[in-house]
């Protein structure tokens, strides 16, 4: 029993070290010279969590960066902030629903008209849960905004992607769904 609970302390130290190792080379640790002065970058739902850091590091850059938000407070917020931390006054909000596509046909249609190029397309917005609730589109909230309105979103945004060649699409993902997996089985 003691060789156990030995064993179970080591691995614990073990893991604590390990963490705060990989925590503390990748904090901040970003040395990248790269400019991305004349780039223009879209990120959905970059009012918080990886989208508002991944937006904060572009403007930090120099890169024009779209907060493509659902909560215009939120979104105005963070482009506040963003602009506060960089120094960056090219950082815009602009509004977008993935739940609803019309929103999304909008908000690719003001980028189209508003933007000479998009460089890069960063589709991060997602939710978590487990309501069954259907949108006005007729689709299951979480697979709409998770799926479809980034499908919507980079197919209506293509010809301006090309236009900019080299352009990338970035799809962020999230292991949440295994969360709900493992407490679905329980039950």
């Amino acid at each position: 029993m003691i060789m156990y609970f030995l064993f179970i302390t080591i691995l614990l130290m073990f893991t604590i070290l390990w963490f705060r190792y990989i925590y503390k080379y990748f904090k901040n640790n970003c040395t990248c010279a790269v400019s991305l002065l004349g780039k223009v970058v879209i990120i959905t739902g970059a009012n918080s969590g990886i989208g508002y850091h991944a937006a904060l590091e572009i403007a930090a850059k120099g890169g024009r960066v779209i907060l493509a938000c659902r909560n215009e407070d939120k979104g105005l917020a963070a482009r506040d902030r963003i602009i506060t931390a960089t120094g960056n006054s090219n950082v815009v909000y602009k509004h977008l629903d993935l739940s609803a596509l019309d929103s999304v046909r909008r908000f690719a249609n003001d980028v189209i008209a508003t933007e000479d190029r998009l460089d890069v397309l960063i589709n991060n917005a997602g939710m978590y849960g487990s309501r069954v609730k259907y949108t006005e589109d007729g689709i299951l909230e979480g697979f709409q905004v998770n799926h479809f309105g980034h499908f919507l979103l980079t197919l209506l945004l293509s010809e301006l992607l090309k236009k900019s060649k080299p352009s990338r699409i970035i799809n962020v993902s999230s292991i949440l769904h295994y969360t709900k997996l493992k407490t679905s089985t329980k039950s």
